[in-house]
């Protein structure tokens, strides 16, 4: 079998992204295949260039003797080579934990009764959506979501929209509100069809505009006679927390070994990165201190002084080195375990001081990666 590695500027279809195509031909057949999609993910305030995994799959009468684990560390390895910091991937339990991914964001879900939500007021009619409200549309969520990590940045000028709602093959409904000069102040985006009324992404700021999305997906819910309305959504996403007025129910999954994953391509480069915005995305001083992190990938000075981190590659000899895998690095700065959590639990070892250092500058958070930007 021939190994086939090409750039390609789009993606299958139903991808909004450019990026590499990795396939095994067998007698000029493609037997197995994978995407790396481009992508630039928010890390707390730091900006990465993310290799997305998409699409992997194996024909049939193939399946069983190896080929997707070729593909897969044909596409770490050019990952590696291309300086992409980190990759990220939805997968399957227990097979992608052996290429050094771990699960890095929790699946959201807020479930609100149909006969409360009905009690939300607000001013603006919804519309439908249209190609020239997309910029508006991505400056109100790049303005959100500039310090939400795990959002995937999109440009003003040339993102292309929504590709999907909650789920690979679920064709979305976009819907704008807007003022009376027709200006987009917010949007809310749902499930196509009928049998439930679920929305995967909303913008927009003030009691008005979350007051007119709520109330426009009650009245969904009512035509379509279903008793809740579904947000897949983090739990401190605007909408969610308007919704707490009303009564709602919470959901999370942390997977154990499946869902969204991650891991680290390029040590230096992604803790440089993670240096050079460090305590800028919070609202309070950082302590001050250094931390000599060891991973498989390498080892490297991280430290916070005068109001600014800094990267020392230099690592030999420094004192209060934190062992840990760049899996567990990688969950660290995502904000889905904290550097205790990880001590309690074996996966990283390293005296007080430094762990209580690696707490305060990496805090839990809600990592989300909507699914209109999922590959």
């Amino acid at each position: 079998m021939d190994l086939h590695t090409s750039r390609v500027p789009d993606c299958p279809p139903d991808r909004v992204s450019p990026g590499w195509k990795i396939e095994l031909l067998d007698e000029g057949a493609s037997v197995s295949r994978l995407w790396v999609v481009d992508r630039d993910i928010r890390v707390g305030a730091s900006v990465m260039r993310v290799g997305g995994i998409s699409s992997v799959a194996t024909n049939d009468d193939h399946r069983g003797k190896g080929l997707a684990t070729q593909v897969m560390e044909t596409a770490v390895a050019l990952m590696e080579k291309e300086g992409y910091h980190a990759s990220l991937l939805h997968g399957i339990p227990d097979f992608y934990h052996r290429f050094g991914y771990a699960p890095c964001m929790p699946e959201y879900l807020l479930r609100i009764a149909t006969v409360d939500a009905e009690r939300a007021v607000g001013p603006l009619v919804l519309r439908e959506a249209k190609p020239t409200d997309l910029p508006a549309i991505a400056r109100l969520y790049n303005g959100e979501n500039a310090r939400r990590t795990g959002t995937a940045l999109r440009d003003a000028e040339t993102w292309k929209g929504f590709p999907r709602s909650v789920g690979w093959f679920t064709r979305p409904i976009v819907r704008v509100a807007a003022d009376s000069r027709d200006r987009v102040l917010g949007y809310v985006v749902y499930d196509e069809g009928r049998d439930r009324v679920r929305a995967c992404e909303a913008g927009g700021q003030g009691g008005e505009v979350m007051g007119s999305l709520l109330r426009h997906l009650a009245q969904l819910a009512v035509e379509f006679r279903k008793e809740e309305i579904q947000l897949a959504l983090p739990p401190d996403h605007p909408l969610a927390l308007y919704a707490r007025k009303f009564g709602c129910r919470s959901e999370l999954e942390f997977p154990r070994n499946h869902g969204f994953m991650g891991r680290i391509l390029r040590l230096e480069p992604f803790l440089d990165n993670l240096a050079d915005r460090l305590g800028r995305d919070g609202d309070f001083p950082l302590p001050m201190g250094e931390v000599t992190l060891s991973t498989e990938l390498g080892a490297a000075v991280l430290g916070y002084q005068g109001g600014k981190g800094f990267l020392d590659g230099n690592a030999a000899g420094r004192e209060g080195s934190v062992h840990l895998g760049q899996a567990a690095l990688f969950q660290m700065a995502m904000g889905y375990r904290s550097a205790r959590d990880l001590l309690m639990a074996g996966d990283l070892t390293g005296p007080p001081e430094s762990v209580d250092l690696l707490c305060a500058w990496f805090p839990l958070r809600n990592a989300t990666l909507y699914w209109p930007d999922r590959f």
